[in-house]
């Protein structure tokens, strides 16, 4: 198995903590692409120019399986909020569509440009495959670029609103198993995580900002090997010692 890992974290200042691996090399992030979608989501709520409450119907997209709860709820719509709470929680694909359908994917990766942290972006809808007239995978980015964006979040220029749906996340297989928390009661914990973790084919990303007092860590912690080999549990507790020694 061809196996490389990247981890970038730095403090609040933006010093450096902790690098490995190739930082500023462009990569499938998978779900953590979901990142930008939420943070127009927010952006457009805090304008006025969404309504919260808004129902979305389930059927207003193609359905795609794999992660998510919605799929096996009877509810035929949601709220905006409660969409965006689903794909923060459990990385809904089937909310995370809805919700590109009704603000539309090149929205989104204007929000993007606008934003600054190229080389992430969104690229397409979640799809169950991909070809010739597809883009080649759903999300991208350097590790650089993920922790820019969480730099930006921590200093408003992104919407509070979404560190508060990034704390909802049961995702803590990844980097984040290294704080030992509750994967289902974390929101007030100590110390005060919020992440997102991204899943594919050769593809484990964990981001998220870690808060322990008057410290702050923003992280990107990535894993890429060859697609066609499986997942191992020897990725997941690299990534968490990688986190680990970047805590210390």
């Amino acid at each position: 198995m061809s196996l490389d890992y990247a981890l970038l974290a730095v403090d609040g200042t933006g010093r450096v903590l902790a690098r490995t691996g190739d930082v500023d090399r462009v990569r499938p992030v998978a779900s953590v692409g979901k990142l930008l979608l939420l943070g127009h989501v927010a952006t457009l709520l805090d304008r006025g120019e969404l309504d919260p409450a808004e129902q979305l119907a389930r059927e207003s997209t193609k359905f795609v399986a794999d992660s998510g709860l919605w799929q096996h709820l009877d509810v035929p719509s949601l709220s905006v909020l409660d969409c965006c709470r689903l794909v923060a929680a459990v990385s809904d694909n089937l909310a995370t569509n809805v919700l590109l359908t009704r603000v539309g994917v090149d929205a989104v990766r204007a929000y993007t440009d606008a934003l600054g942290v190229a080389p992430y972006e969104l690229l397409d809808l979640i799809r169950t495959s991909r070809g010739p007239h597809t883009a080649p995978t759903f999300a991208r980015g350097s590790a650089t670029a993920l922790v820019r964006f969480l730099q930006l979040l921590d200093a408003g220029e992104v919407p509070a609103q979404v560190r508060e749906w990034m704390r909802l996340n049961v995702d803590l297989t990844l980097a984040a198993s290294a704080l030992a928390l509750d994967p289902l009661a974390h929101v007030d914990s100590e110390p005060l995580l919020h992440n997102k973790t991204g899943s594919d084919d050769g593809v484990r990303v964990d981001v998220g900002t870690v808060v322990s007092g008057d410290r702050t860590v923003h992280y990107c912690a990535m894993a890429h090997w060859t697609p066609s080999e499986p997942f191992t549990a020897a990725i997941a507790q690299e990534l968490r010692a990688l986190l680990r020694d970047a805590l210390q």
